[in-house]
């Protein structure tokens, strides 16, 4: 009987549940296990619905609700990979636990950035816009604070700056680049749409 290879996919974004159907498909007998911070898995392209009020967690969701049994894997649920042990081959956790494997996928995405200005670091008034805690976070600011500047006009600040706009709250939107999208839109196109924030009440700087 051949061995058993074990499986570890690090991350539970569409790439990492993915990797998981497709290592499935490929090899019905592995123990493949899922490790991710986060507790569910959940669309990061859609939190901007969740800020502002038009979907609920359940609905952030993009697998099958028997996701773990149909495809036998063992998720190991707010786990943080913090290193590896390449010759041992283990995953090192912040728990301290030590996950083995013969194949390792990495499926982490990226990472929130934070722009190099003087003062902000560590200042609690900043936050990140990348997973559903930042999120939880940010729609208790929305509370209490009426005006919120959002630093970035890519992808994920325009959904940031949207969603803030369905809590009626106040939004300054600012970036390095000379206008929102650039890496989308040349200037010509994006006039449309800084038009259309403009009229939305978003006061926008750029450049």
């Amino acid at each position: 009987m051949a061995d058993v290879k074990k499986y570890v996919v690090i991350g539970s974004s569409a790439a990492g549940t993915n990797g998981v159907r497709e290592l499935r498909k490929r090899d019905a007998n592995a123990e493949i296990t899922l490790i991710s911070k986060d507790k569910d898995i959940y669309s990061r392209c859609i939190l901007h619905a969740y800020l502002g009020g038009h979907r609920t967690k359940e609905r952030l969701r993009f697998v099958e609700s028997d996701f773990e049994e149909k495809y036998a894997v063992n998720w190991m649920k707010g786990e943080e990979a913090v290193g590896l042990d390449r010759e041992g081959h283990k995953v090192l956790l912040a728990s301290g636990k030590e996950v083995p494997y013969d194949k390792l996928l990495i499926a982490t995405g990226s990472h929130t950035f934070f722009p190099p200005i003087k003062n902000m670091a560590g200042s609690p008034n900043m936050i990140g816009f990348r997973n559903i805690d930042d999120i939880e976070v940010l729609k208790e600011v929305a509370k209490t604070k009426k005006n919120i500047v959002v630093l970035g006009s890519g992808l994920v600040g325009i959904d940031c700056a949207c969603g803030f706009l369905d809590l009626g709250v106040k939004v300054t939107l600012c970036d390095f680049a000379g206008w929102l999208l650039n890496k989308q839109l040349d200037e010509r196109a994006a006039k449309a749409y800084i038009d259309a924030f403009t009229e939305r009440g978003i006061e926008q700087h750029y450049g």
